[in-house]
């Protein structure tokens, strides 16, 4: 379950947002929780400081489901070399994206280009 969808939500700040305090008092309850039943937090549309903590607050591994490293394209949603790091850390799994905005040159880009990705991700 996503704790946010791009925007600020009651239990996590979504990556449009300006400002990104982090997970909120609920969002603290609701990973708390989620744990306890054994579901899956997915941080893909969260941003940056909101995905860390999710990282550090959960007792189990996270996901982002779809989302590319920000190395590869600067688009809002993609994540930077921190937060994969950190990821990768903590057992989580990474699920990149093949939607058009986050790809380096967008509908154009090539097999090659996305390959080389995954590799240097890796």
């Amino acid at each position: 379950m996503q704790l946010s969808y791009n925007n600020q939500s009651l239990l996590a700040t979504g990556c449009y947002e300006a400002d990104d305090p982090g997970i909120t008092r609920f969002g603290k309850q609701v990973i708390q929780e989620m744990n306890r039943v054994g579901m899956v937090i997915d941080m893909s549309h969260s941003a940056e400081r909101s995905t860390l903590h999710a990282i550090e607050l959960s007792s189990r591994p996270i996901a982002i489901t779809h989302a590319n490293p920000v190395f590869f394209h600067p688009a809002l949603r993609n994540k930077s070399n921190t937060v994969l790091k950190a990821l990768a850390e903590s057992g989580g799994m990474l699920g990149l994206s093949l939607y058009p905005f986050h790809l380096k040159d967008g509908s154009a880009c090539t097999l090659a280009s996305f390959c080389e990705m995954i590799e240097e991700t890796v």
